[in-house]
Formats: structure tokens, C-alpha cells, sequence
């Protein structure tokens, strides 16, 4: 699995940093990390790491990265 780079001073969510590279990826909306990191695959653990504001790796993409919204059909 993908260790994480150590964590710039200006984003420090986690007290310890530990966050895996899937997180940082994430945060960073870093598309070609993004999918070496899912390329090389992610255990369980690593996907729901919880930063210190109790957000996983995908509640952190900036919302245009995950595209446009799509309405729910009734």
C-alpha cells in the first residue's frame, strides 16, 4: 500500500500525521496521485483513516472534483 508524505505545516488535520496517501491525495485534489494510490490499492484501513475533524479521504475531495451533481430520479 501507498505510505503518505509527511504532512505540510499548512495542512495539519490529523495531531499525528498519519494519515495514508489516499487522504493527502484526496486533500490535495491530486488526480494523478489519486490513481496511482487506487492503482496500487487500498486496504480497508487506509480508506476509512478519520482526520482529527472525523473525515475519511473521499469527505475531503473538493466538491468540484467530484463532478457534477446528479438529481435523484422519483
Amino acid at each position: 500500500m501507498s505510505e503518505a508524505p509527511s504532512c505540510p505545516d499548512s495542512e495539519t488535520p490529523a495531531p499525528d500525521c498519519r494519515l495514508g496517501a489516499l487522504y493527502w491525495a484526496c486533500v490535495r485534489n491530486d488526480s494523478a496521485q489519486l490513481q496511482a494510490v487506487l492503482e496500487d490499492g487500498v486496504s480497508p484501513k487506509e480508506a476509512t483513516q478519520v482526520d482529527g475533524n472525523g473525515r475519511v479521504s473521499y469527505q475531503v475531495l473538493p466538491r468540484a472534483a467530484l463532478g457534477p451533481a446528479t438529481p435523484h430520479s422519483s
